[in-house]
């Protein structure tokens, strides 16, 4: 798995938890009123989702980095060989 790969999964992770806290009394899996243990999963959630953002945008990109095997042109068309100098 790559770095970006596993950002990505961070932050799908911290937003679930966080929309989790965030709808547990709807859900009908939370008490009435926004208790302690809601802020804590919201705050963790939160804290995954960026920190899963600075390894996505930290992660090296895929694509290589333009050098000169890889310069933009067209290739060189094939041609005969050079005929020998008088040197050789």
């Amino acid at each position: 798995m790559s770095a970006r790969q596993t950002g990505l999964l961070i932050i799908v992770v911290g937003l679930a938890a966080a929309l989790l806290a965030a709808l547990a009394n709807p859900l009908g899996i939370g008490h009435s009123g926004f208790g302690w243990h809601q802020v804590v999963l919201l705050v963790a959630g939160i804290v995954l989702a960026v920190v899963g953002a600075a390894v996505v945008l930290r992660a090296p990109s895929s694509e290589p980095a333009p050098g000169p095997d890889h310069a933009p042109g067209p290739d060189p068309a094939p041609g005969p060989d050079p005929a020998p100098g008088p040197d050789q």
